[in-house]
């Protein structure tokens, strides 16, 4: 006698492929972070083509995922928070030229939430901001006076629902001019020093690389300082999207840390606008002159629909 064993291989696919039901692990996550997209109870056949997809809504429109055309995906979260978007996974028989798509799945960004800085000594002397203004930015100037801070957290002040917010495009550059009041140590006692951070990424973190955009190294009563919004969220290679960012300012002596407690000074936190490159441009200014007293006439040509002329001393 003899035995014969039989194996039977998955034919090729043929008319429309099983989509399968889409998963996400995890579904929720800090902006940027990574998951992982697969599908179960779809067809496996060989002569099968994928790709990922993903959209703003459940019904779409969606759009492809550049290099993720396998099976599963390692994707990253949008580096917004308080996002949502949909994700799906288009499969396609190759021979028949027919697709399927399995229901889009939503990942949502989480809100970050951010350390508040303290002091530790509230009697006199007392160090703290007294002004910050946004400067060269795309709206006019703004300015925030204030005074020391003890409610609710002594030294601190969140000061990010202050409108209207400094506005500038991704490569466009925007100035702080920061005033602070007291002085700690032996008379004449000295300034405080100033250091100020942005969280690019909107993780709820000030520490990451590329963060820190000033210290003044030592005491300054005042400072002006400036920053240019990056083309791409520091060491990544995502381009930095439109909406708010935190940015922290503080003023404290000796050495600190932005979510540390200081022995003297004081931390406020601001948000400015990041907005989308406008297409209108101006490509040529002619300088006008008088000498003494009397007019001087600008001009300045473009491609824009109305112009803004700005003074300064």
């Amino acid at each position: 006698g003899f035995e014969l064993t039989i194996n039977c291989l998955s034919s090729t696919c043929s008319g429309t492929p099983v989509a399968g039901t889409t998963v996400l692990t995890p579904s929720t996550g800090a902006p940027s972070s990574a998951f992982v997209a697969t599908v179960t109870g779809g067809s496996s056949n060989p002569g099968l083509s994928y790709q990922w997809q993903i959209a703003d809504a459940l019904a779409g429109p969606y759009t492809d995922i550049a290099t993720q055309t396998g099976t599963s995906a390692n994707l990253n979260a949008v580096p917004l928070p308080g996002t949502t978007k949909y994700y799906r996974r288009k499969t396609t028989c190759n021979s028949s030229g027919l697709s399927s798509f399995s229901i889009g799945i939503p990942f949502t960004t989480t809100t970050p939430t951010y350390c508040t800085a303290s002091v530790s000594t509230l009697n006199a002397p007392r160090i703290y901001i007294d002004d910050v203004k946004f400067l060269g930015s795309l709206v006019d100037d703004t300015d925030n006076p204030s005074s020391f801070t003890l409610l609710p957290t002594a030294g601190y002040t969140d000061f990010t629902g202050v409108n209207p917010k400094a506005k500038q495009i991704s490569g466009g550059g925007i100035n702080i001019y920061t005033r602070t009041v007291g002085t700690y140590g032996s008379a004449p006692g000295t300034p405080p020093r100033i250091k100020a951070w942005i969280d690019w990424n909107k993780n709820g973190l000030f520490t990451d690389a590329g963060e820190q955009i000033y210290d003044s190294g030592s005491g300054v009563e005042s400072a002006t300082f400036g920053f240019v919004v990056p083309i791409f969220i520091p060491s990544t290679t995502i381009p930095t999207p439109p909406g708010d960012y935190r940015i922290r300012i503080s003023a404290a002596n000796g050495d600190f840390n932005s979510c540390g407690s200081a022995t003297y000074g004081e931390t406020e936190d601001y948000t400015f606008t990041v907005i989308d490159d406008c297409g209108a441009k101006i490509s040529s200014a002619v300088n006008g002159f008088t000498c003494g007293t009397g007019s001087a006439t600008l001009s300045a040509t473009g491609n824009g629909i109305s112009y803004r002329w700005y003074t300064t001393e």
